[in-house]
């Protein structure tokens, strides 16, 4: 397993986005998780994806999320069930419901968020939609070297 991957792990879950803009700190660990993330080059294991599951938050978090989801996608057993059982987080959920619905990516990308597919819960006013819809961040994610993350307070 590579040594993002594990360190990601210790990290434990995404933080939502309100507890980066609180937190003094939130800016510099919102960073480090993006250098993390990015520095893994797909596809990614099994294991791998088991465990970038868990770092999948309750929340959104600046759209750092999509980049983790498009990680957990490349492994080649996807979908794995028994990462698709946490009900609390909606990044969970997303999988799962992508996992359900063939094409989703597809009118995602091509709908964006406004007609398309959004994941369960994710209201129309979240910053990250905003985020999402104005920034291009679905095509970036893709290739999460292109993605950057910035902090508007």
């Amino acid at each position: 397993m590579r040594k993002e991957v594990i360190e990601l792990g210790k990290m434990g879950a995404l933080p939502p986005f309100q507890s980066i803009l609180d937190n003094p700190e939130g800016e510099a660990l919102l960073k480090k998780y993006e250098e993390l993330i990015t520095s893994i080059q797909p596809p990614i294991t099994n294991d791998e994806a088991r465990v970038l599951v868990g770092v999948l938050g309750p929340g959104d978090c600046f759209g750092v999320e999509w980049a983790l989801i498009h990680l957990i996608e490349t492994a080649p057993g996807w979908p794995l069930e028994d990462c698709l059982v946490d009900a609390d987080s909606q990044g969970v959920a997303f999988l799962k419901q992508r996992a359900k619905t063939p094409g989703a990516w597809a009118r995602f990308v091509n709908g964006s968020f406004g007609g398309g597919f959004a994941p369960p819960g994710w209201s129309g006013t979240s910053p990250h939609r905003r985020y999402a819809a104005n920034s291009g961040f679905g095509a970036a994610a893709a290739q999460p070297a292109g993605l950057s993350v910035w902090l508007i307070k």
